[in-house]
């Protein structure tokens, strides 16, 4: 009986981010957070809920708690090369440089062709020579990887 409560409860969470991503994709981001939210009710350890959630936490410049939602997806996803960079892009928005650069070196050795990685940790590195000084946080462009594999 267990094994039916849980196969019925990862159809359902299988349905719900469906269904987010479809509204994330329409722009109705209010209503994806919800049901993400609703599938780590489910499912904790959901990546994909984990992961859409630090985006959508990036996107309205909440980047402590979208460092938060990437760390709990690492958790999950160790091995995840984007979500590693992913979460350096939020450090550098946090002004932590330091911290950035090591989630980029962990990205990079993960996938080291993935251009998008290599160029955030050189926007990272910039930072770090004391180019930031010219250009403020608010000025700053990190972008996010928008797929979770």
């Amino acid at each position: 009986m267990a094994r039916l409560a849980d196969w019925l409860a990862d159809l359902r969470s299988r349905r719900l981010l469906r269904k987010a991503k479809k509204l994330y994709h329409h722009n109705r981001r209010a209503e994806a957070e919800r049901l993400y939210r609703q599938v780590l009710q489910t499912a904790p350890r959901s990546y994909r809920a984990h992961f859409m959630l630090a985006l959508l936490r990036f996107g309205e410049r909440h980047y402590a708690d979208a460092l938060q939602q990437f760390d709990a997806a690492l958790s999950v996803r160790p091995k995840a090369a984007i979500a590693w960079s992913n979460r350096g892009s939020v450090l550098l928005m946090l002004n932590r440089p330091d911290e950035a650069l090591e989630s980029y070196d962990k990205a990079c050795a993960l996938a080291p062709k993935v251009a998008a990685i290599h160029i955030g940790r050189g926007n990272t590195l910039y930072d770090l020579t004391g180019h930031e000084k010219r250009r403020p946080a608010t000025k700053r462009r990190s972008v996010l990887i928008p797929i979770w594999r």
